[in-house]
């Protein structure tokens, strides 16, 4: 059964569904596409003039480019040229309508595949960023990426208990 967004998304294609959708009538869930591409699954990110909720304090409130350059600078992200796959480096991408308005982000997962959310409704795992263009969302117009974090894993092996740093 199709969902209600899908209509808007004719270049989407096949995609995963990553979470559950809202229920119905039940709580809407706290973050939205902004804050999941910061990686941020407890609270919303807006830039919304009437401070409701959470946006870097270096950031301008506004939904344009240079805000959302702004905001996700404060933790990180750099711009960079493509959305192209770099093991060493995890990337978002930044949808505005023709008029300039930021409406969507986007995070790539270490597959190169892309994950969303789209709206109140789920969370979805799509191929390209460009599944996602359209009018409601706009056009993907802006790549930003920073370092992946290392994490310390444990290797064990005939010469003990070891912990190496490697890349996530």
């Amino acid at each position: 059964m199709a969902k209600v967004w899908e209509p808007a998304f004719p270049q989407l294609g096949t995609y995963e569904d990553h979470s559950p959708a809202t229920p119905p009538g039940g709580p809407f869930t706290p973050y939205n596409c902004w804050a999941f591409a910061a990686g941020e699954s407890l609270k919303r990110w807006e830039p919304d003039p009437s401070n409701q909720y959470f946006w870097p304090a270096e950031a301008p409130r506004e939904y344009t480019i240079p805000a959302f350059v702004a905001a996700y600078g404060t933790i990180g992200y750099e711009r960079c040229s493509d959305g192209s796959l770099e093991v060493s480096y995890e990337k978002i991408v930044i949808y505005t309508t023709p008029d300039g308005v930021v409406r969507h982000a986007a995070r790539q997962l270490s597959d190169g595949r892309w994950i969303s959310k789209m709206g109140h409704a789920e969370d979805i795992i799509h191929g390209t960023p460009e599944a996602l263009n359209n009018s409601p969302y706009g056009q993907a117009v802006l790549y930003m990426g920073r370092p992946r974090p290392r994490v310390w894993q444990p290797i064990h092996g005939w010469f003990g208990n070891f912990r190496f740093l490697l890349a996530s």
